[in-house]
């Protein structure tokens, strides 16, 4: 979660604060705030009309101490707004760096233009040297926010195959967790970024190139995108993927390609190799760089216990509405049973559950049988060591498929689902081969109904050939080969 030591030095606890503008990122600050004891006002914005934003022209009737400015792209523009109507004492500059709240206009003012010169730097870098600096043996394998497992195992097969695979993330945690581990890498934006993005002659990311250094780094060499799952969702709703043209696009198998990425993408070429992630289901002694990611601790539970694991892994909903579980009933059939719950929550799901009476501070605390995995942590390496997992829309059941274990799908919401996030891209009901529950008690009794009685099995299997034309072992090596006849 986020680190905000620099905005507590600025915001004190008790103060009357309006952020603004209204915005994703203003209501993520505004929630971290209100954790800490602040008391958000309201937002205030200068189109959006709307109970709790208010308009700018509004703030001085509201008896705040202060105005905090949440807005990447235009906090010196709201900044010169707010100025013609307050005290400049009042305004405060707040922006998110490598997962961290930090807050100060002139540091905010420098830190842009630092960015824009290396921006520019990258972009003439690009143009007039990569031709002829560039490596065939160097790899940049790009992270956004954070580094997905897909992009991490495949820099462990490239680090295996004899390149130099470099790991560019903005997350400096992250970034920190991989260096310690054995890793080359870079935090980007950075002059060391442009000197990496330069050098290699291949750019590897597995997610939509929005960040505007991760879109000029795939320039000027070649670029194979992972992307991260099998599509159960639409995806390419709210943005035009074919923008951007791959030379290398990763499926797994002619179906996926058929009626997802062919439509969905533009690349030179469709590979059928599988996900490199997978691999570590095979891996019965991972190594310390592919375990980089993953809760040591709870990897080494798993590994000796004799309780049968359960993973609760739902997925992102707009309205982060948790699921209908008691949780202090769940520990106990837990125990009751002989089971253990790993529980992975998205991070919006999750601050929901922490608003709830009773669960406020550490969600879980207190209970012996219910384990809640770390946000940010690669949960793959417990796949392998589970019975079972619950999901609802969540593609990663079409991975642990390849594990052909029990899958139980808990879609209490599907109706709701469906309104909000559009149509799933295949027929839901024909590719979940699991029980399906909706309410908690029948949860309960199908959790135990499906470890004693696995029914779906066949079931499992064929959607497993669909999906995958191999489990995953080689994964690496197949994309390596195609990198290598294209030249890459």
């Amino acid at each position: 979660m986020f680190n905000g030591a620099y905005l507590e030095q600025s915001v004190a606890r008790g103060q009357r604060v309006i952020i603004a503008p209204f915005s994703p990122t203003a209501k993520a600050l505004g929630q971290y705030l209100q954790k800490r004891g602040v008391e958000v006002v309201a937002f205030a914005d200068a189109k959006v009309r709307k109970p709790g934003v208010s308009g700018y022209d509004e703030i001085a009737d509201k008896g705040v101490e202060k105005v905090l400015i949440c807005s990447p792209a235009h906090a010196e523009a709201i900044y010169k707004q707010l100025r013609k109507r307050m005290d400049a004492k009042m305004l405060e500059v707040v922006y998110l760096q490598s997962g961290e709240y930090k807050t100060g206009r002139r540091r905010f003012w420098l830190r842009q233009r630092m960015e824009r010169l290396q921006l520019r730097l990258l972009a003439l870098a690009t143009k007039f040297l990569k031709p002829s600096v560039q490596s065939q043996k160097r790899v940049l394998c790009l992270g956004a926010a954070f580094v997905d497992n897909n992009v991490k195992d495949f820099a462990c097969t490239l680090e295996q195959r004899g390149y130099k695979a470099v790991v560019a993330t903005d997350n400096a945690k992250q970034q920190k967790l991989f260096a310690k581990a054995g890793f080359h890498t870079v935090l980007f934006p950075s002059f060391g970024f442009v000197y990496h993005a330069v050098r290699a002659a291949t750019a590897v990311l597995d997610h939509t190139p929005t960040d505007p250094f991760v879109r000029r780094a795939i320039e000027g060499g070649k670029t194979v995108q992972l992307w991260h799952g099998i599509p159960l969702k639409q995806i390419g709703r709210f943005a035009d993927y074919k923008k951007v043209r791959y030379d290398l696009l990763l499926s797994t198998s002619p179906f996926v390609t058929e009626y997802a990425f062919s439509r969905v993408f533009n690349a030179e070429k469709i590979i059928e190799c599988g996900y490199p992630r997978n691999e570590i289901f095979f891996t019965p002694e991972p190594s310390e760089k592919r375990l980089v990611l993953a809760d040591k601790e709870i990897y080494g539970f798993c590994r000796e216990t004799k309780r049968k694991i359960v993973v609760y892994m739902p997925t992102y909903r707009n309205n982060a509405r948790p699921a209908p579980i008691d949780f202090a009933d769940l520990d106990s059939f837990a125990g009751a049973n002989g089971l253990f719950f790993i529980i992975k929550l998205h991070p919006f799901v999750l601050q929901k559950l922490r608003e709830h009476p009773g669960m406020e501070g550490e969600v879980f605390a207190g209970y012996e049988h219910l384990y809640l995995y770390p946000e940010g942590r690669d949960i793959y390496p417990i796949l392998p060591l589970s019975s079972m997992l619950i999901t609802d829309y969540s593609s990663v059941y079409f991975d642990y498929l390849l594990l052909d274990k029990p899958i139980l799908f808990f879609v209490y919401d599907l109706d709701d689902y469906e309104a909000q996030h559009g149509a799933f891209m295949l027929d839901f009901e024909s590719v979940t081969p699991g029980q399906k529950v909706t309410e908690y008690g029948g949860l309960k009794k199908a959790v135990l109904e499906g470890i004693d009685r696995d029914q779906y099995a066949a079931s499992r299997k064929a959607l497993g050939r669909k999906l995958f034309v191999r489990d995953g072992r080689g994964a690496g090596d197949c994309i390596i080969s195609y990198m290598r006849s294209e030249g890459a």
